[in-house]
């Protein structure tokens, strides 16, 4: 599992597929009173895990694209949520913010993806 959660192919695929089948989806509930609201073929449903604990199924939601939302009555668990699956984002797609990192140019020309630059 290691290296699969880094292949991209295979992460898009992933991704095809869950468009795929929230399309068929909302085809299916086209007559429901709500469908408008509801099953809008054109974005995604939030993904919500009210007992998230360590928070890998939010995190893997979010990888897939989903807007993903977590909570637990534990506190620990709750921060552990907020440093894997809301703060990361704020982040993405950034260089390093270490200032060592910072003052190494060949690192703030590259491209960096996802929360690379964070972590």
């Amino acid at each position: 599992m290691g290296e699969l959660h880094h292949d991209e192919h295979l992460l898009e695929q992933a991704r095809a597929e869950i468009w795929k089948s929230w399309r068929r989806t909302c085809a299916e509930n086209a007559d429901h009173p709500r469908a408008k609201e509801l099953f809008n073929p054109d974005r995604l449903p939030a993904f919500h895990d009210p007992f998230a604990g360590g928070g890998s199924l939010p995190l893997e939601a979010q990888r897939l694209g989903l807007e993903a939302y977590a909570s637990d009555l534990n506190p620990v668990a709750v921060l552990i949520n907020k440093a894997m699956i809301e703060i990361p984002p704020r982040f993405a797609g950034r260089p390093p913010v270490n200032p060592e990192a910072r003052r190494e140019k060949t690192l703030i020309a590259r491209q960096w993806r996802g929360a690379q630059g964070l972590a």
